[in-house]
């Protein structure tokens, strides 16, 4: 199902890093996700839980947590809960870059790093490319 050449894109992805998903409380997920993933792989930081499932991320974070860590992003979901932010690993934010800006696709810096397409010019879901580190 996976040909070679279906996994090679012109913007350098190389694969999804992780989803945040919006969610009015995200205190009671944790014991069902430290259960599925181990308590090892769920971390909380004030009221977001992130979880580590191998080397992708999910992180649930309530709509105003959702907006202090990405101020950038304009997102009111209509529903919750909702995924807010896809994080693409890409192997050259600048590669990245220069492909969305020849296809005119909106975009803004999130760094040195990163890179995020806002969800008005992504279908409703916003797109973050990281570069891949080390």
């Amino acid at each position: 199902m996976r040909r070679p050449e279906w996994l090679v894109h012109p913007n350098g992805a190389l694969g999804l890093a992780g989803v945040t998903i919006i969610v009015p409380d995200p205190r009671p997920l944790l014991p069902a996700y430290e259960q599925l993933f181990g308590p090892s792989a769920v971390h909380t930081t004030d009221d977001v839980l992130t979880v580590r499932a191998g080397r992708h991320r999910l992180i649930f974070a309530a709509p105003d947590d959702f907006a202090a860590m990405h101020p950038e992003i304009e997102t009111v979901p209509d529903e919750m809960p909702s995924i807010a932010l896809a994080t693409i690993r890409v192997r050259d934010i600048e590669a990245a870059a220069d492909h969305l800006a020849q296809w005119q696709v909106e975009f803004e810096s999130a760094g040195r790093h990163g890179v995020i397409v806002p969800a008005r010019a992504a279908n409703g879901l916003a797109l973050e490319f990281v570069a891949v580190q080390g």
